[in-house]
């Protein structure tokens, strides 16, 4: 299993398109802070790539299906739900994918992700661990197999 992690700077999580949010504001300016934020995401990614040339060597070696790893250090004690986070990070992943650092969003390429949130760290980031997923974990049953031996073949 291979991992890669990059790191962005905490002022890209921007809350202002997290769903609660949204539901305030009128769709056009809602829509100019997730362009604004999307592009923001890609470039400091394409920026991260021009600098070191191996880490898109390791990007490239990763083959898909991937899990997204997402760690939010907030500088002091900020209370956000996973929902709130993931929908601002949502701007973000279609910004990666918008610079090649990922093939696509979509299920055949990510199999899930996850937030974690830690509060106190002197450096507030944004930490993305991109790794693949073992084939074997996710591989489909084979057509001749039940999936479960319970009565009525249940």
């Amino acid at each position: 299993m291979m991992r890669v992690t990059m790191e962005f700077p905490f002022t890209l999580l921007d809350t202002a398109v997290s769903d609660n949010r949204k539901r305030r504001l009128h769709w056009t300016v809602n829509a100019l802070h997730v362009r604004e934020t999307r592009n923001a995401w890609g470039w400091e990614a394409k920026r991260q790539l021009l600098e070191d040339p191996e880490l898109e060597r390791r990007l490239s070696s990763l083959l898909p299906p991937l899990f997204l790893e997402w760690r939010v250090y907030f500088g002091r004690r900020r209370e956000l739900d996973a929902d709130n986070i993931m929908a601002s990070l949502k701007p973000g992943r279609d910004g990666l994918v918008a610079a090649g650092v990922r093939a696509g969003a979509g299920p055949k390429v990510v199999r899930g992700s996850s937030v974690e949130q830690l509060y106190g760290e002197a450096f507030p980031r944004i930490e993305l661990v991109i790794r693949d997923v073992e084939w074997e974990a996710w591989a489909p049953l084979p057509d001749n197999r039940a999936v479960s031996e319970g009565p009525g073949g249940w």
